[in-house]
């Protein structure tokens, strides 16, 4: 049944307060006054004999193409793995720093991209280090809509299946990697850090003792139902969106699929999706 082996790791990268915060529109000069969570991280190292994946997500809006290649290709290095073996994502928070250069989005601070990098590298290591036997298992569900489509102001269309693999040590603890559809949006355009739900789902994982990472679904037009009162949330509606969507994942474990013989593979695509600055005037 341990077929794989899988590790976890963590690095904090909490920017300071007054960092120019990113993701509502365009030259707002929105600074940082509070840390409602830190922003972390995470990394997952998954083996099978010789074949290995890293999949890293960072508590941030985005990362550039340049960067994440100049990542990925020293992972590759340090590990000896394909390119293709190692994902660099971000789970699209609004409530973090630009970490890398988005006109009229927040101002960059090279020294904190640097951090970045270093803190992937850090993350990376400590999951590999990390690593153990494990069983794997999968649950894609059906859930209560936390979003919905902004376009129409409706729950359709929406993508409504939480999606989790679960990778289960011998020592009982688990590493969850969840991925459900909806903009990390809650809090609006408050002058907080924050992980927003993404966050809030991967407290209430740890709160049980286990680990969580957490990659972002197709959430193009979808907004979470908390933006329909039309202002910011709460701290209260993230740890409701987290306690909603970890309830889900642990009724459902009960019936996860268990992978008998589990395989890695990784394959590359790309879109380019050109972003259009609109100029200050």
């Amino acid at each position: 049944m341990f077929g794989i082996h899988a590790g976890y790791g963590e690095e904090i990268i909490t920017p300071s307060l007054g960092a120019e915060l990113t993701g509502y529109g365009y030259y707002l000069e929105r600074k940082a006054e509070e840390v409602a969570d830190d922003l972390k991280v995470r990394a997952i190292y998954i083996r099978r004999e010789r074949e290995a994946v890293i999949l890293i997500s960072c508590d941030l809006l985005s990362l550039s193409l340049k960067f994440t290649d100049n990542m990925r290709r020293e992972l590759s290095i340090r590990y000896n793995l394909p390119i293709c073996n190692i994902l660099l994502a971000c789970i699209h928070t609004h409530a973090g720093p630009a970490a890398h250069d988005l006109p009229g989005l927040g101002e960059m601070d090279q020294a904190y991209s640097a951090r970045v990098g270093k803190a992937i590298i850090k993350a990376s290591e400590a999951a590999q280090k990390d690593c153990r036997m494990a069983e794997i298992s999968y649950i894609h569900e059906m859930v209560t809509p936390v979003g919905y489509n902004r376009k129409n102001g409706s729950f359709a269309p929406i993508d409504p299946i939480l999606k989790t693999s679960i990778f289960t040590r011998q020592d009982g603890q688990k590493i969850y990697l969840v991925s459900y559809a909806c903009h990390p949006v809650v809090l609006g355009q408050a002058n907080t850090i924050s992980a927003d739900w993404p966050g809030a789902l991967i407290a209430e994982i740890e709160r049980d003792g286990h680990r969580g990472i957490f990659l972002q679904g197709f959430c193009g037009d979808v907004n979470p139902v908390s933006r329909r009162r039309g202002m910011g949330g709460t701290a209260e509606d993230l740890q409701l969106y987290g306690e909603i969507l970890y309830r889900h994942i642990k009724t459902a474990q009960r019936r996860a699929i268990a992978v008998r013989t589990p395989e890695i593979k990784a394959v590359e695509g790309r879109i380019r999706l050109p972003l259009a600055v609109p100029p200050y005037e």
